[in-house]
């Protein structure tokens, strides 16, 4: 829980003993800077279950020994990984279809056949661009939603600021970092479980209507509702002047007429860190998922 233990795991081990009485076992078995899939496609990540190689290379095998050794399914098996995978070029769909892989082999290996992986979204990934960074996090999000059986959400992290505001600013660093990511995966495990989600779009002459699902309770302005988006249609870059939440929606106001085809990020890389829009929710308020759409 210093600032040189830089996983937040940590703070999550402290949560459950202290607040929940929940007995914790944590057990080391691999550094970082590894990946799950690879862009080229090949099956050598440090964590892709077809990696057979020595245990000092493949983390899957490593991590696949520790948790047999345990004897006994756990409650959960909570992931959180992708920053390389993000520095590597892996697209949403790889990063899903390793993720479901894992879990598939993970089952087989220890013979757990109803234990659930519940998968973190990366946080802010600097100096990666944003769009590598939202396409691990889509990847993630997709799991979620396509693999619910086996994949349980996490939680959503790319509102969250992180690092140590110099050269790390990848790690939950802090305390009160690691303390709000903590916050983030009991709401979704034990709590009113995920954000708002994306559904349907439509758009006018110089506004966007979104529609969201999910969630808890309905969707609130905050002080800098504009904050967090990033939309650009045929005639550029345009600026969001006006955010409006009602219910499950979001009506987007823009500086000028939308020009052709209107593309809309929400929470793109680390432009979600200052977001205000929040839900309802009355332990841990949560900004909806981050997505992207062209309407």
């Amino acid at each position: 829980r210093s600032a040189t233990q830089k996983s937040w795991i940590w703070a999550l081990a402290q949560s459950l003993a202290t607040t929940h009485s929940c007995p914790v076992g944590i057990s080391g078995f691999t550094n970082g800077a590894a990946y799950l899939a690879r862009a080229s496609g090949a099956t050598n990540g440090h964590w892709h279950p077809l990696n057979d190689g020595a245990a000092t290379v493949s983390h899957f095998n490593s991590a696949m020994a520790n948790l047999i050794a345990c004897r006994s399914q756990p409650n959960y098996i909570v992931w959180h990984q992708g920053e390389e995978d993000a520095n590597d070029g892996v697209s949403a769909a790889q990063y899903e279809t390793a993720i479901g892989l894992f879990i598939d082999e993970l089952r087989t290996r220890t013979g757990w056949s109803s234990v659930k992986l519940h998968v973190m979204q990366i946080g802010r990934n600097n100096p990666v661009s944003d769009a590598a960074t939202n396409a691990v996090r889509y990847g993630q999000r997709n799991a979620w939603d396509n693999n619910s059986g086996k994949i349980s959400a996490g939680g959503c992290l790319a509102h969250l600021a992180c690092g140590d505001g110099g050269t790390d600013e990848v790690h939950f660093w802090t305390q009160a970092q690691k303390d709000a990511v903590v916050a983030v995966f009991i709401r979704h495990t034990t709590g009113s479980g995920r954000a708002h989600q994306y559904g349907s779009g439509s758009k006018t002459t110089n506004t966007c209507l979104l529609n969201f699902t999910g969630g808890s309770g309905d969707l609130v302005d905050g002080a800098s509702p504009t904050v967090g988006w990033t939309c650009t249609d045929g005639g550029g870059s345009i600026t969001v002047t006006g955010a409006v939440c009602s219910g499950d929606s979001i009506t987007l106001t823009f500086n000028r007429t939308i020009s052709g085809s209107l593309l809309v990020k929400w929470c793109s890389g680390d432009d979600g860190i200052t977001c205000t829009i929040r839900d309802s929710d009355a332990t841990t308020p949560l900004p909806p998922e981050p997505f992207e759409v062209t309407l």
